[in-house]
């Protein structure tokens, strides 16, 4: 058998909740190079001990095994309470140097602001022209492009850790005490706005909203964008630093965060006045309140500004908000004494012209099953 039979063979495994076989199987298809096995064991060694996981990355990396290095900070990143450091950023450009594009994506992330013209996007446009094509970067290319030497890198490395401290740093343009509104400015880059447009919009169906009689998902004239549920499969380092950001902006822990949906609105489409608290009664309605309880708090990221429309209204405050690509919007669903705050209620007014791209993440009153899956060490915490 192949890397790849060893790890399909692991797949079953899990699927069958043979945790045992699973393991045995990931091992044998890390023994024979298989990239996607091995980031999978790694992952299971990271669940017992993190020092294991990442000597044993960093073996497989020297090994010649593509992403290792990638995850390996990745796994430092987002679920270790360690400081990342100039070494880390480095080892994302060695993996990048291998070919690997997200982590060439991230460091482009970290320092577009300050390297307009910049030698990451240089070697993602050497790689894969057309992907810089897709992100609108191609005025970032450097010209001419060049080798750069490890005292020419380490400025842009410096730009990128202080970048990476700072990313909770936001500056706040609106600040409201009724219904708690704040309005975040530049939050999320252009470019990982774009990357995430771009990775996640093909898988793009039709919105629902809960039927008021059976809470089940139906299609509704209220509801007229199309969406994609970033669930676990789909996470991305730019996934999971915005849920890292976003915990600090809402100040609430990101493993009660239900998973984040990518929505998309064309000319015409609109989400009609509505709350985002659960409102309705019956056994339908009380199954959804299980998984984390009632939703306490939105976030919405906005991923394009270059529409017509489309404001984010609420009619009883009498307010309308456009906000730029980048920036992030928190608003209350629910009052200090748990009642539904009457003043969330909003509306995502029709787009006019171009297209609406918003990240929307709905925050509950305890741990939901997305939170409990990829934040499992991070469940008890508020």
């Amino acid at each position: 058998m192949n890397g790849e039979s060893f790890f399909q063979r692991a797949m079953q495994c899990f699927a069958e909740q043979d945790s045992v076989g699973a393991n045995h199987a990931l091992q044998q298809a890390a023994d024979a190079g298989h990239p996607m096995g091995t980031l999978y064991l790694a992952e299971q060694y990271f669940r017992e001990d993190a020092s294991v996981a990442f000597d044993f990355l960093r073996k497989q990396w020297h090994k010649g095994v593509p992403g290792t290095l990638h995850r390996l900070i990745t796994l430092k990143a987002f679920f270790t309470d360690e400081e990342l450091e100039i070494d880390d950023l480095n080892d994302l450009y060695l993996e990048g140097s291998r070919g690997h594009i997200e982590s060439l994506l991230v460091l482009a992330h970290l320092t577009l602001d300050e390297f307009p013209q910049n030698p990451f996007i240089g070697m993602i446009d050497k790689l894969v022209p057309q992907l810089i094509v897709d992100l609108g970067c191609t005025e970032h290319v450097p010209s001419p492009m060049k080798s750069y030497t490890a005292e020419e890198l380490s400025p842009l490395l410096t730009s990128a850790l202080w970048k990476w401290r700072t990313r909770a740093e936001c500056v706040t343009e609106l600040s409201m005490e009724r219904c708690g509104i704040r309005l975040y400015k530049n939050v999320c880059s252009k470019l990982a706005s774009a990357y995430m447009k771009l990775r996640l919009g093909p898988m793009m169906q039709p919105s629902m909203v809960h039927d008021p009689h059976t809470g089940k998902g139906i299609r509704n004239e209220v509801r007229t964008s199309y969406i994609v549920h970033v669930t676990p499969e789909h996470i991305d380092w730019f996934v999971l630093e915005l849920d890292d950001v976003l915990e600090t902006l809402t100040g609430v822990c990101r493993s009660r965060g239900e998973s984040m949906n990518l929505l998309r609105y064309q000319s015409g489409q609109e989400y009609k006045p509505h709350y985002d608290a659960i409102v309705g009664q019956g056994p339908q309605f009380d199954q959804i309140l299980t998984d984390g309880g009632q939703r306490i708090r939105t976030a919405i990221t906005y991923l394009s500004d270059d529409y017509s429309g489309g404001e984010t209204v609420f009619p009883k405050l009498g307010i309308k908000i456009k906000a730029a690509i980048g920036d992030v919007l928190v608003f209350n669903n629910l009052t200090q004494d748990g009642n539904v705050e009457l003043d969330s209620y909003h509306a995502g007014a029709p787009v006019e012209k171009g297209t609406k791209w918003v990240l929307t993440r709905w925050i509950r009153e305890s741990a939901t099953h997305y939170g409990r899956v990829v934040y499992p060490k991070k469940v008890n915490l508020k």
